[in-house]
């Protein structure tokens, strides 16, 4: 079983509940960083926060991951690269001219998220200094390619890892990575502003198939014993997670049609509730309720029957091709924004991501190693000091 981690997730985590231990040590001042004598206008992390950081750090990562330890054979961290969809949209409103009341306003993706200028200094001792030694030593898999968001490599691992696999994030559009029929995915949310942790699974369980077992006496006992659904279910809710069943298809398309204001992506317009709810009873008629596959594939007959019954809806008339246009190009850019499928990402961040996924050795995870750096932070900075 791999076990994948959304490295921003964890990291705005980590630097959060640092910055609060930083408020309340009086000795620090508030303030977590200096300047930067040997460059101007810049900063670096006060050893102390570093200390407290690193060792937050270790700590989430062991919390996170030591109750499905003996089933976890690979730990995937990974982190954003820029995102190739920010050029897309500036290159989408270049291209297309709206004719019709249905416009679009110009937009701009994640515009609308606020950013401290110096959390970044966590982002960089993690990223630099933190995860070389947890490669090295535990075996933890990092992963940042170019124009990549997390949440597509995420995605990407996720069509390439054959066996379960288990995500931790903060990001609801990963629920959609449950809509898989080859395996089962397993999400998990920290407590955030809720009561609670969260564990989202499918209400389609994945059983091994027969065919998969060569010999009845290579099972291992926790094999027969116990599936990795049950297994992971039953660790994680006896560590304070609440399990929730989903299909995710409606909450996904829904998303596709009444946009997504955390991302700053637009509702189509005209789209209520209502007319949503009416739609997606439509859509489910035709493709059913596991569609999400159908819509990456964005053929032709799903975006002339998706406008169709947009149109009716709006009671449009059947001639207005100005509307009907900009309906379907509206639809063909929420669906690119939103769904995490391979086959609507650049074709050279695929690429990318298979030449570095195939041709590397996929590090086996050590929860052993990750324990004793858990144990003994300060080995940390030996690390440091031998490779310096």
């Amino acid at each position: 079983m791999d076990f994948i981690i959304d490295g921003h997730a964890f990291l705005n985590v980590s630097l959060n509940v640092t910055k609060n231990m930083v408020f309340k040590d009086r000795t620090l001042g508030n303030k977590y960083w200096v300047d930067d004598i040997f460059n101007e206008g810049k900063h670096i992390l006060k050893d102390q926060v570093k200390t407290y950081f690193r060792n937050f750090c270790l700590s989430y990562l062991n919390s996170l991951i030591y109750s499905v330890s003996s089933k976890t054979d690979r730990v995937h961290l990974v982190f954003d690269y820029k995102s190739w969809r920010k050029k897309y949209i500036n290159d989408f409103f270049s291209d297309n001219n709206f004719e019709s009341e249905l416009s679009v306003d110009t937009f701009e993706y994640k515009a609308n998220r606020k950013r401290n200028d110096t959390d970044y200094l966590f982002g960089e001792y993690l990223i630099n200094e933190l995860v070389p030694i947890l490669e090295k030593e535990a075996g933890i898999n990092k992963y940042m390619i170019k124009g990549a968001e997390g949440d597509d490599l995420i995605a990407l691992l996720c069509e390439s890892i054959k066996g379960d696999v288990i995500i931790y994030t903060v990001d609801g559009d990963i629920l959609q990575m449950l809509h898989n029929k080859e395996k089962n995915v397993f999400i998990l949310y920290p407590k955030q502003r809720s009561k609670h942790k969260k564990l989202y699974v499918s209400d389609n369980i994945i059983l091994t198939k027969e065919s998969e077992v060569s010999d009845f006496f290579d099972i291992p006992d926790s094999s027969i014993t116990e599936s990795n659904h049950d297994y992971v279910v039953s660790s994680l809710t006896n560590k304070d997670y609440v399990k929730y069943e989903l299909n995710p298809t409606e909450l996904i398309l829904t998303k596709i049609f009444r946009g997504d204001k955390k991302d700053n992506i637009s509702r189509m317009t005209k789209m209520t509730p209502k007319k949503t709810q009416s739609l997606l009873s439509t859509i489910k008629d035709k493709y059913g309720s596991e569609c999400l596959h159908t819509f990456a594939n964005l053929s032709d007959d799903l975006v002339n029957f998706v406008a169709d019954e947009i149109m009716k809806l709006h009671k449009i008339k059947e001639d207005d091709q100005a509307s009907r246009n900009d309906i379907i190009t509206h639809f063909k850019l929420n669906t690119r924004l939103i769904l995490l499928n391979s086959k609507l990402f650049p074709e050279y961040l695929v690429k990318d991501f298979k030449d570095d996924y195939f041709n590397r050795d996929i590090n086996k995870f050590n929860y052993k190693k990750l324990f004793e750096l858990k144990n003994n932070p300060h080995l940390i900075w030996n690390h440091c000091t031998k490779e310096s």
